[in-house]
C-alpha cells in the first residue's frame, strides 16, 4: 500500500504529485461517511414528513405480496380505486407519507434495483422495510 496522505488518508498510487494522487479512505473515514451520509438522508426524510399536505401523498399500493407500486398523488384513495379497476388483484395501499413527488423520485431512486418499469418494484427485505417504518413499525 503507499504512503500515508493528508488526513491520515491512505494514497494509492502517485503518477505525478503535480498531477493528480488517488486517496483511499481508511475504515474511519469510510465509517464517517456513511454516517454524515444516513444523516443527511434522515434529515431529508424528516423535513419531507413536514411537507405540507398540498405537496401530495408518496404511496405503496400492492398485494400481500408480490408488486409493490411506488407513486403519488394528492388523493391515494381515488389513485388506488383507478388501479384496482384494471386489476385482477385485491390491491390495497401498503403506506403513505408527505413529500408527493420529492419522496416518489426519492424511493424510485433508492430501490431502482429492484424497478420493474411503469413505477412497479419487486418486493424486497428494503422496501418491506421501509414499509413497516412508514407505518410505525421498527426500520
Amino acid at each position: 500500500m503507499g504512503a500515508t496522505g493528508i488526513n491520515g488518508l491512505q494514497v494509492a498510487g502517485e503518477k505525478s504529485r503535480a498531477r493528480r494522487c488517488w486517496f483511499i479512505p481508511d475504515g474511519t473515514e469510510l465509517a464517517r461517511r456513511q454516517q454524515a451520509k444516513a444523516d443527511e438522508e434522515a434529515a431529508w426524510l424528516a423535513e419531507m414528513d413536514a411537507a405540507p399536505l398540498t405537496w401530495g401523498l408518496c404511496y405503496f399500493i400492492g398485494c400481500d405480496e408480490g408488486m409493490v407500486k411506488i407513486g403519488w398523488s394528492k388523493d391515494v384513495n381515488r389513485r388506488l380505486a383507478e388501479l384496482k379497476g384494471p386489476s385482477l388483484y385485491k390491491l390495497n395501499v401498503l403506506a403513505a407519507a408527505r413529500g408527493g413527488r420529492e419522496r416518489e423520485a426519492y424511493y424510485h431512486q433508492k430501490f431502482d434495483a429492484h424497478a420493474l418499469g411503469n413505477e412497479w418494484f419487486t418486493r424486497c427485505p428494503e422496501i418491506e422495510a421501509e414499509i413497516a417504518r412508514l407505518n410505525g413499525g421498527a426500520a
